[in-house]
């Protein structure tokens, strides 16, 4: 993983979830990321959206956004590097990721990853849920 800063700060495994037509945009023909402006999960900002369960990340799988039911997509496991991480409900200047969880009111973890070169993806999981 891409250094943040010249450091490698919390470097771990995490999960990503979106739809199989977003799966294109954001990979593209290089398989690296690219931040796409979402419809949903923009709370924390724009920027790669990551949770530590794969059950949060697969809620956002359907092309049509947050979803549980009759959806198909990707959840990808990535490497990230989290770098300068602030916990906060919006979008904070300064900082490489965001973080928001229980504190912040959410029953899951999540970061938005602001550098697109931090996260790398490993594997990718095509999903259907009825």
């Amino acid at each position: 993983t891409e250094t943040i800063g010249g450091k490698r700060c919390d470097t771990d495994l995490f999960y990503h979830g979106t739809g199989s037509m977003a799966t294109s945009l954001i990979l593209g023909h290089t398989g690296e990321f690219k931040i796409v402006k979402a419809k949903v999960g923009r709370m924390l900002g724009d920027g790669i959206y990551l949770a530590d369960k794969a059950s949060k990340s697969a809620q956002y799988i359907g092309d049509d956004g947050y979803s549980r039911h009759s959806i198909s997509g990707s959840l990808m496991i990535v490497e990230a590097s989290l770098g300068n991480t602030v916990a906060k409900r919006s979008n904070v200047k300064n900082c490489d990721s965001v973080f928001a969880g229980r504190k912040q009111g959410l029953r899951n973890n999540e970061w938005c990853v602001h550098n697109p070169k931090a996260v790398i993806p490993r594997y990718l999981v095509q999903m259907k849920l009825d």
